[in-house]
């Protein structure tokens, strides 16, 4: 039996994969919502989400040519508000450095580059909260969302 994982769940458990081999402390949470914000126990932490997804027909090898946001919702526990705090300034600082070191996750990605980084409101309930986003483009067969074709034709 092939393996059943979408694509976009393999490329978030590679990317939560990546951010703990240079930031073990951090504790990532796959798709929780803004109504289930990280413990006090849980921080320094993140949550992993996909908010944009869009597809197209790739011109050559019968593909599919795909293009998602990965946001990272990076919780220090700070206090501070309308700025990225230092703990987070640290996570965003360290994140991009692993980035730099491997931009095709592991051969899955035609390219990632990180395209924005925000802090919470003043007042918000997301205080000591900074966004990290990162825009991400791979290939999956035509109709298959399940497999990603890497590099070198490599499925994954």
């Amino acid at each position: 039996m092939s393996d059943r994982t979408p694509a976009l769940r393999k490329i978030q458990t590679a990317f939560m994969e990546l951010v703990a081999s240079v930031r073990p402390d951090l504790r990532g949470f796959a798709d929780r919502s803004d109504a289930e914000p990280l413990t006090d126990s849980e921080r320094p932490g993140y949550i992993i989400r996909i908010p944009r997804f869009t597809f197209d027909i790739a011109p050559e090898n019968n593909q599919t040519y795909c293009r998602a946001t990965i946001s990272l919702d990076l919780q220090s526990g700070g206090e501070a508000g309308e700025t990225i705090d230092e703990v987070n300034q640290r996570s965003i600082a360290d994140i991009i450095a692993a980035l730099g070191n491997d931009r095709t996750l592991g051969g899955r990605l035609q390219e990632m580059q990180e395209s924005a980084a925000s802090g919470s409101e003043l007042d918000g309930a997301d205080v000591g909260t900074a966004i990290l986003d990162i825009d991400i483009s791979f290939f999956t067969p035509r109709g298959d969302f399940y497999t990603i074709v890497g590099h070198g034709g490599v499925h994954f």
